[in-house]
């Protein structure tokens, strides 16, 4: 076992909001920021983009129960209520307001793709690159296993740690263990 890994952390930020956006398993360290400012009484807003395929793909819905949370899914049931898509410059305009854009921070965990778009929008509205932490990973064609890449501050070209290959799903099992159990395939 080896990790943990990453610098995603809003503890000694003084932003009087935290924006979290995830795609997929980048959910779990983002879950992680959640419960710590829950254990802790942060007093600091806090608001969830949490992006997915399909709404069977949606982990550890109870832990978010409570939180304001704006789902996306690209591959909606018919009925879906919530967003639709990609999480684009339209659903961050809805999400957050411009003093928001300009006074969190934003701290992101998902495929490099969507990341590198959502990090232009927010670049595009104001945030400050300094208040912008990502952390983006790859999926692995012939295993289907995300890999992560190196986080990164966006526009300062700064290097963080990384995680090793398949260490998101051990951690996604771990941190939704309450919503799914365990399978021998992580």
């Amino acid at each position: 076992l080896d990790g943990p890994y990453g610098n995603l952390s809003v503890s000694g930020r003084d932003e009087p909001g935290v924006a979290l956006i995830a795609g997929g398993v980048g959910i779990a360290p983002l879950l992680g920021i959640i419960r710590q400012m829950r254990a802790t009484g942060d007093p600091r807003q806090r608001k969830l983009i949490y992006a997915n395929r399909t709404e069977q793909q949606i982990a550890c819905q109870s832990d978010l129960n409570g939180e304001d949370v704006t789902y996306v899914l690209s591959e909606p049931p018919t009925g879906w209520a919530g967003e639709t898509g990609y999480v684009d410059a339209g659903v961050l305009d809805r999400a957050f307001s411009e003093d928001a854009f300009k006074n969190w921070v934003f701290v992101l965990c998902g495929p490099k793709a969507m990341l590198d778009s959502v990090e232009d929008a927010l670049i595009a509205r104001g945030t400050p690159s300094s208040r912008i932490m990502s952390e983006r990973f790859e999926y692995d064609e012939v295993c289907a296993k995300p890999s992560f890449a190196p986080a990164r501050f966006p526009r300062h070209h700064r290097i963080v740690h990384h995680a090793g290959s398949g260490s998101d799903r051990l951690c996604a099992a771990f941190c939704c263990a309450a919503d799914r159990p365990a399978k021998n395939n992580l």
